[in-house]
């Protein structure tokens, strides 16, 4: 069987075009791919931020029930840096509240 020089162009420009299909297919999913590794590189970084942020709440040291009275008299009085001290040693328990909070729609 021989085929003519219009059935093997035919067959060519069929290739050609399902190659070119397949290509900008892939192409497509390429970019797709990119973009949802940049947006987890993104997330990534995000979290990281936040979870040193929690951590370093971690190496704050609570107070006890006389540290709370003391630094509350002083903040009251308008000392600064004692109300810095209750507001960084209570701040464990306001991310413990917030947690709960996560995933009801609130932010």
């Amino acid at each position: 069987m021989s085929r003519s020089q219009d059935d093997i162009e035919d067959i060519d420009e069929q290739d050609l075009t399902s190659a070119m299909q397949q290509a900008e297919a892939e192409s497509d999913d390429e970019s797709e791919f990119d973009e949802i590794i940049a947006s987890r590189v993104n997330n990534q970084r995000k979290m990281d931020a936040t979870q040193l942020y929690l951590s370093e709440i971690g190496f704050s040291p609570l107070l006890t029930a006389e540290e709370e009275v003391y630094f509350s008299r002083l903040a009251r009085k308008g000392d600064a840096k004692a109300r810095a001290r209750m507001i960084e040693s209570n701040l464990r328990l306001v991310v413990k509240i917030a947690r709960r909070y996560t995933n009801r729609g609130t932010s």
